[in-house]
């Protein structure tokens, strides 16, 4: 899967296959971080949104970053949404963002078959908020890790990748850095395309 944002332009396969990697750990390291000592992504703010007993599904983490973004996660994904752009979908053993031009959240669903439609992005346009849109929610993910090792330290992230059942997609103290590089990519792609990703 090539990520491009236009038949010129696009993440080498190298770029894609670590972010496929990459996304898949941080979500099995935020499920550690949810049973952590006092649940971790509680004390960065996110708000627990749980199902009704009646309906299955596992709960969301929900943040609201501003008056114009949110951040949501899932154990099959995350989603991003900044007003005036739109929201991105991108979910877990992918590394292929899915756009919606509108949606309100929190949106209440427990799986991944209650979310509305997410389209692939077609048009340049399209392409261009939601690439802009995945270098967003990859910022997010940096500045939460950034804030994680200061938290709750390079110990506590090492163990979650001890137990992890897959080969680490890098080293728990590298895990910034390798989202600092695919947003650098991103950054270039658009640049290389001749305007910013928004």
């Amino acid at each position: 899967m090539v990520i491009a944002l236009s038949s010129k332009v696009r993440l080498t396969g190298s770029e894609v296959k670590l972010g496929k990697a990459l996304f898949d750990q941080q979500l099995w390291c935020f499920g550690r971080d949810i049973h952590a000592s006092g649940n971790l992504l509680l004390a960065y703010g996110m708000e627990r949104l749980r199902p009704p007993r009646c309906v299955p599904g596992k709960s969301q983490y929900f943040l609201r970053r501003d008056d114009q973004s949110a951040v949501v996660l899932w154990g099959f994904g995350a989603l991003i949404q900044v007003q005036g752009m739109g929201a991105m979908l991108l979910r877990r053993y992918t590394f292929f963002p899915r756009y919606r031009a509108e949606i309100t959240l929190p949106y209440l669903a427990w799986s991944a078959d209650a979310l509305p439609p997410f389209d692939a992005p077609r048009t340049e346009d399209v392409r261009r908020h939601t690439y802009w849109l995945l270098r967003e929610l990859i910022d997010w993910l940096q500045e939460y890790e950034v804030w994680l090792l200061n938290k709750a330290g390079l110990a506590h992230r090492a163990a979650c990748l001890h137990d992890w059942h897959r080969k680490p997609a890098c080293r728990p103290q590298e895990i910034p850095q390798a989202w600092a590089r695919l947003s650098a990519a991103l950054d270039a792609l658009c640049l290389l395309d001749g305007a910013p990703c928004k």
